[in-house]
């Protein structure tokens, strides 16, 4: 019986992978009249020139060539739509966004490692905790949370500065920034310290976070069969990842695990606090003032009908603390290099933080002062417009639709194509860093690192373009129902880490590695050459000159 079942499952299997083969040439595509780059492999298609570590070369190729509606394949020949035009962007990301739906595999993806928080939901689950969620990121919480950080941003500051002491010229940037970023993320989110500052303390719980994007990168491809095998029982999947001979299941079930585990106990202090009133909440980390201590209240004062389990609340936390510390790390440390590069840009940026620092007599800056600086304003948006933590995202339609353009393109036959037709099941490549270079968007200089653009009036042409992101006229954030909920929070990060460290160190290119940055679930600066594949920005670090 056994064998009977293992030999159907076979057949069916490679009856599978035959259609997905052959059905290209027995089908005729409702994209064969959109340009694109001819396929990179058989079977993978273009994906493995889409996503690498040094894919860079690849999509500037494409942009340029192909313009802001590109046809690129995926596995067995799947077609790709990689779409930059700013009217099928607003369809695709708002007006159309049911239809535009993060893939199965994503969310299922999602929901086993993380819960089900923002990353693992949709429709109606997603509105009601976005809807919960959204007052905990308010401007008016931020600017309660900025002195919680702060003390953290010292403690980065020192740590650099022990280093520099001891002689220490060549400073690996990103292993602080990383660090500091955790720890922003465990005060300012959880209430919890990871001390990860501290560089005499081991931590399991942040050694876990720091590494689970890492580990689920090589596993990509087997998502793929997660929508296959949810039917079977969770402790049937549970045992099969214990027993499991793969090294790579087996170190991100550890890290799920440490957590998971550690999350449901910082859950359960927050709640023993909020048992015993205001009073313990203040005493702990965070004072009351971090995003779950909000949340929990907030969640306990809605009604039965709108109020997230536990389970959830619990999935915020991990989704929060592991989405925010990638994007927010790649952030900070392009800042940083780009200024290392730019030493008048640095020198100007300071000038501005110090004399901001000599009017508030030199005491730290609230919240207003630290995100009404305008070059430090402009330094962030602008590396966030040119170098996006994550360059693109992928959506899959659930139905049959059409996807108007702004800009019509030529097609192979010569005519012109104003809309698309899309149909159910194709995945859609939205080009986040392709639309935020838009040369016919922001002029000639797109491509070019200016942080003064952002000191006058921006081009008619931003204006024009309607892009639908909610941050800035660009799409780093996203928009629409999925677009990132912790922007401000992010913005606030960078801009503190910035200004506590340039108002006491001077940064500059290291002058023994050059740095490279590579992609993986966000870029990552690495050291060329260097057979290490773990992020690293060494940066010669030396106090400011009184």
């Amino acid at each position: 019986m056994s064998r009977n079942i293992a030999q159907t499952s076979f057949v069916l299997l490679c009856s599978y992978i035959l259609w997905r083969l052959l059905r290209n040439f027995l089908v005729r595509s409702t994209l064969s009249n959109i340009p694109g780059p001819p396929k990179g492999s058989w079977w993978k298609g273009n994906f493995a020139q889409l996503y690498n570590n040094t894919c860079w070369p690849f999509h500037s190729e494409i942009l340029q060539k192909y313009g802001t509606l590109i046809k690129t394949y995926g596995f067995f020949g799947d077609e790709y739509l990689y779409v930059s035009d700013p009217r099928a962007l607003h369809h695709i990301l708002v007006k159309d966004q049911v239809i535009f739906a993060k893939s199965r595999t994503f969310l299922l993806q999602a929901v086993v490692c993380f819960g089900e928080g923002l990353l693992g939901t949709e429709g109606i689950k997603l509105r009601i905790q976005r809807k919960l969620l959204n007052p905990v990121f308010s401007m008016r919480h931020m600017r309660g949370l900025l002195p919680v950080l702060t003390p953290v941003a010292h403690q980065m500051r020192d740590v650099l500065k022990r280093k520099v002491e001891k002689g220490e010229e060549d400073i690996d940037v990103q292993s602080c920034v990383s660090r500091a970023a955790l720890e922003y993320i465990g005060q300012g989110g959880l209430g919890y310290s990871f001390d990860a500052l501290d560089e005499s303390k081991t931590n399991n719980y942040s050694d876990s976070l720091k590494m689970v994007t890492t580990f689920i990168l090589p596993l990509l491809t087997y998502r793929q069969m997660l929508p296959y095998l949810m039917w079977i029982p969770r402790i049937v999947r549970r045992k099969f990842m214990e027993w499991s001979p793969f090294p790579g299941f087996q170190r991100i079930r550890k890290v799920v695990d440490t957590i998971h585990m550690a999350s449901i106990q910082v859950y359960m202090n927050k709640k023993e606090g909020l048992a015993r009133g205001d009073d313990a909440i203040v005493q702990q980390i965070g004072k009351g003032k971090d995003i779950i201590s909000i949340l929990m209240r907030a969640n306990m004062a809605t009604d039965d009908k709108t109020r997230l389990p536990e389970s959830e609340v619990i999935a915020q936390m991990n989704t929060f603390t592991i989405a925010a510390h990638d994007t927010a790390t790649s952030a900070t440390c392009r800042v940083f290099h780009q200024l290392a590069l730019d030493p008048k840009a640095q020198a100007r940026l300071r000038q501005e933080i110090l004399q901001a620092y000599k009017d508030n007599g030199n005491e730290d800056l609230d919240y207003d002062t630290l995100m009404s600086l305008p070059y430090l304003d402009g330094i962030v948006r602008e590396t966030l417009r040119v170098f996006p933590p994550i360059p693109f995202n992928l959506r899959i339609t659930n139905k049959n639709v059409v996807l108007p353009l702004l800009w019509p393109i030529k097609g192979k036959d010569g005519n012109e194509i104003s809309e698309v037709f899309v149909k159910k099941g194709t995945t859609v490549v939205v080009g986040i860093q392709a639309a935020n270079r838009n040369k016919a968007i922001w002029g000639e200089d797109a491509e070019i690192w200016k942080p003064e653009r952002w000191l006058s009036p921006l081009p008619q042409s931003v204006a024009d373009a309607h892009l639908p992101g909610i941050y800035a006229s660009m799409m780093t954030f996203l928009a629409g129902g999925r677009s990132c909920i912790g922007f401000k929070f992010a913005e606030m990060e960078i801009k503190l880490s910035v200004s506590t460290v340039l108002s006491t160190f001077e940064i500059a290119p290291s002058p023994t590695e050059e740095i490279e940055w590579h992609m993986r679930l966000a870029q990552v600066p690495t050291i060329k050459g260097s057979s290490d594949p773990a992020p690293h920005l060494p940066l010669k670090v030396s106090l400011v000159k009184q």
